[in-house]
């Protein structure tokens, strides 16, 4: 099927990253449902659902949604959305959806890949040694 869903978890450290793909709808709903139970069980301290790769989602998709807010509350774990692209954003928006999910626009920075270390170059100095007497 050339719609279908993507979900890829990673870890770092107590927080879960939930990177959702492809259409949430009807067939892919239960498997974000499952997905949320799955780290709701364990240790997970904080979960990020991050929309930015789905270009299909549906009232199924919008209620996994509200589902994953609701139990992560009702565990005391923190549940954040990350905005998906102009689609999903609409039908959150004509749902009412993005005034009552906590949306974030991306990815905290202590959560996002490993970058490459860049070590700042300290300035070049003169180390010409001058008498004063020019």
């Amino acid at each position: 099927m050339p719609y279908e869903l993507k979900l890829a978890t990673r870890t770092r450290g107590l927080a879960a990253i939930v990177h959702v793909g492809g259409t949430l709808d009807l067939h892919g709903a239960p498997e974000l449902d499952r997905e949320i139970d799955r780290l709701l069980g364990g240790d997970t301290k904080e979960i990020l659902v991050d929309l930015r790769e789905v270009v299909f989602m549906d009232s199924l998709g919008l209620r996994s949604l509200v589902r994953a807010q609701k139990l992560a509350q009702r565990a005391g774990v923190p549940l954040w959305v990350v905005r998906g692209g102009t689609p999903v954003a609409q039908l959150l928006r004509m749902t009412g959806l993005d005034m009552t999910l906590p949306l974030i626009d991306e990815l905290p920075r202590r959560l996002q890949g490993r970058r490459p270390l860049t070590v700042a170059q300290p300035a070049q100095r003169d180390m010409r040694i001058s008498s004063g007497n020019r």
